[in-house]
């Protein structure tokens, strides 16, 4: 392991890991497109080469001469500053080809773990010859069934006629300008989602994933406009397909079949169905088609389009983000670079995998030689700890809500536990651990030690080695809170889906420097980045220069499918406009500020990032579950609207009354003028970090109060938030504030 990193990670758990660290390094010459030379397996690296230097990862550089009016110098990998990297090795360029190499390398190892359903007691393994097996069985028999589809079209329609040519023109295939039929999928996470998924890559086959928080007109809008042919499907999404083409038979018309992922039980669906031209097979029945009837596979090239990922973002239509294959493999470098991991470590697959940050994640372990474990079907989100302390993982990702909610989990448990000998014992140690100081005396490490094993335990973080956070800002504190009361590291990261996600991450074990928050990391080898200046707003920053970033490299996307509109939007000269506000510093580490659609300026100009602000109150205040913020032009102040547990209601009502109330009661209360004034000045006791401008200063409490406002990655719909919540925001206003200013 690197030496580097031997001061911040727990040495309990340094003596599972090779001593060869670097010993025999053969990085490729600068200007080659892979980083390493004569290495015959991505087994070989992982074992004494990988993760990259945490001088090199850890730090980015400003090209000199790259500065240009409007924008900032060109900032790349400190140990690549000269050619941008696309993948590891020389001939490993696609997701297809990582998986491969894995394969070759861990055959017999276990690859997915999987319950049948929520009642099933034990985990069932496919290692990864199998699941090569059954991709393999599954594409030939894909492509068979399609064939003999009784409702093909090809006169008719053009996706038709791509079945029909598939084998013979698919190495042609070249980014938007040509490419085979596209394959849906649409379920929650399973082991025969990515099966297919990687189905796709052997076969030349691009892809796009649908979801239910995208709603009937933006499903009917994803198949319409990729033209499927065929959906992969939970069977409890086999009607509502269906009854999509029933409403839209022109627009759907091309859409002839649907594979089940579970068993076909109900021989009305499939009817049904049928009286549509949609005709229903199991995943099974394609499979033994597949054995049947094989044939070889169709490898796909570095052009092919690999999926086109359709983000419902924070506004309008859904627009699919083109990734081809090439991109994939720079994400999965990425990856393999930066984030440390080993063969055989456990993932768990819970974040959508419809969402790209879950794809990449997937992608990487798999290339890695990673098991994967996946919920059981019909699983109930709420149940997440659950399904991880039954897995016992040794890297979780996740979207900050997730880890905002472990916290405030762990914190009942040490910081705010009912004794008061337990909450100065962990106060104790988390200030110890902060200050970077050792137990005391043996007797100390010996407590250290089992009250931090009993923490791991309760949660089935026995095998954890870190946490990686992504898809919004999570604040230092609760980064912080974490590692030092579970003894593990965190990352936090930056990426996108026009980036095949992450291009940027922190190392889990370091800390920032002194008097510094934590940054989402430095330029991947696959990427670089620029700042480019925003009119009225200033490029000073207290963390470093300010703009809008922007970003180029092998990772990022080729354009927006079917839309080459916003496609021309969103380049600038070549370089991907983010729109998000970032700032880099003195070590070419790079913050992000907020979204630029997200600022608000107040009346007596100054700008506000509500992302900002709602990361800090839910990072300072375990009892919130939500918080959204807005800005009026108009008025000098912000509002919010925050989400609280009835329980958490009742306790702070009861307390701030002097009697005991019940739920009900208080939930009706806690909006009223006193109730929630005196609310308000607790949750901006901990928010010294924020100017008095950056502070609420009006409240809306509610439960749950953002649900249908959340993207699949959790990240919030301003839009939808306000037009929720538009006649409360004005009521606040008239209101006023609720805070004196000199409580401020």
């Amino acid at each position: 392991m690197p030496g580097a990193l031997q001061d911040h990670k727990p040495q309990a758990q340094l003596a599972s890991l090779p001593s060869t660290f670097y010993s025999q390094m053969a990085l490729a010459p600068e200007e080659a497109d892979w980083v390493f030379s004569n290495v015959t397996t991505t087994a070989e690296l992982l074992r004494d080469q990988l993760p990259l230097k945490n001088e090199w990862i850890q730090a980015s550089v400003p090209l000199e001469g790259s500065a240009t009016p409007g924008y900032s110098k060109v900032y790349r990998n400190k140990g690549f500053p000269n050619h941008l990297k696309k993948t590891l090795i020389e001939g490993i360029d696609t997701y297809h080809q990582y998986f491969e190499a894995s394969v070759a390398s861990n055959r017999e190892q276990r690859c997915f773990g999987y319950r049948v359903g929520p009642t099933d007691p034990t985990y069932h393994y496919l290692t990864y010859g199998e699941v090569q097996q059954l991709r393999d069985q599954l594409g030939s028999g894909l492509l068979h069934l399609l064939k003999a589809n009784p409702y093909k079209q090809s006169a008719a329609y053009d996706a038709h006629r791509k079945i029909d040519t598939h084998e013979k023109e698919y190495p042609n295939f070249y980014r938007d300008q040509k490419h085979s039929f596209c394959v849906g999928l649409y379920s929650t996470n399973r082991y025969e989602w990515v099966t297919t998924d990687l189905m796709c890559s052997a076969f030349s086959i691009t892809n796009t994933a649908l979801y239910d928080t995208l709603g009937v007109t933006a499903s009917e809008f994803i198949l319409a406009t990729t033209e499927c042919p065929v959906v992969f499907a939970s069977g409890n999404h086999i009607r509502r397909l269906a009854t999509l083409k029933q409403q839209n038979p022109q627009k759907l018309g091309q859409l002839i079949q649907i594979v089940s992922f579970d068993p076909i039980t109900d021989p009305q669906v499939v009817e049904f169905a049928a009286q549509n031209k949609i005709q229903v097979v199991s995943f099974d029945d394609v499979v033994a088609a597949g054995k049947a009837h094989p044939g070889p596979t169709m490898p796909s090239h570095p052009d092919t389009i690999y999926t086109i990922s359709f983000t419902s973002g924070t506004t309008g239509t859904p627009k699919g983000v083109i990734s081809l294959q090439s991109g994939a493999a720079a994400g999965i470098t990425f990856n393999m670079t930066d984030i440390p991991t080993k063969q055989g470590w456990r993932y768990f697959s819970f974040l959508p995998l419809a969402h790209i940050m879950e794809r990449q994640t997937m992608a990487g372990a798999l290339a890695a030689g990673g098991v994967i474990g996946f919920p059981p079907n019909g699983y109930t989100p709420a149940n997440y700890f659950q399904y991880v302390k039954e897995w016992k993982p040794h890297v979780l990702a996740n979207v900050p809500r997730i880890w905002n909610k472990l916290e405030a989990s762990i914190k009942k448990l040490t910081t705010e536990n009912s004794r008061p000998e337990v909450r100065e014992a962990w106060e104790l140690l988390i200030l110890q651990r902060k200050r970077g100081r050792g137990p005391l005396n043996y007797q100390a490490e010996l407590f250290e030690t089992s009250i931090t094993k009993l923490l791991r335990r309760f949660y089935g973080f026995d095998n954890l080695q870190y946490l990686i956070t992504g898809a919004a800002p999570l604040s230092s504190e609760t980064i912080e809170f974490l590692r030092c009361t579970l003894d593990i590291g965190m990352a936090s990261g930056m990426g996108m889906t026009e980036s095949f996600g992450g291009f940027a991450m922190t190392n889990p074990w370091l800390r920032p420097k002194k008097g510094k928050p934590y940054s989402v990391g430095s330029c991947s080898v696959a990427c670089e980045w620029r700042l480019r200046e925003i009119p009225g707003i200033d490029t000073k920053h207290d963390l470093g220069q300010r703009g809008e970033l922007q970003i180029r490299g092998p990772q990022v996307f080729c354009g927006y499918y079917k839309n080459p509109e916003e496609t021309q939007k969103a380049f600038d000269n070549g370089w991907f406009s983010t729109g998000d506000v970032g700032a880099i510093d003195e070590d070419g580490m790079l913050y992000i500020i907020d979204r630029i659609k997200s600022y608000s300026k107040l009346s007596q100009g100054e700008f506000v990032a509500p992302e900002k602000i709602e990361t800090a109150y839910l990072g300072g205040n375990a009892v919130l579950t939500h918080c959204y913020v807005h800005g009026d032009s108009r008025a000098d102040f912000i509002v919010g609207v925050v989400g609280m547990a009835p329980k958490d209601v009742a306790r702070f009502v009861t307390k701030h009354l002097g009697r005991d109330v019940s739920e009900e009661e208080a939930v009706k209360l806690v909006n009223r003028f006193d109730v929630k004034s005196a609310l308000l000045r607790q949750l901006n006791q901990p928010m010294g970090e924020l100017c008095g401008f950056e502070k609420l200063h009006n409240i809306v409490v509610a439960q749950d109060p953002l649900d249908g406002c959340m993207t699949p990655s959790l990240k919030l719909q301003r839009p939808k938030a306000f037009a929720k919540w538009e006649p409360q925001i004005l009521d606040m206003y008239s209101e006023g504030s609720l805070l004196k200013p000199a409580k401020l």
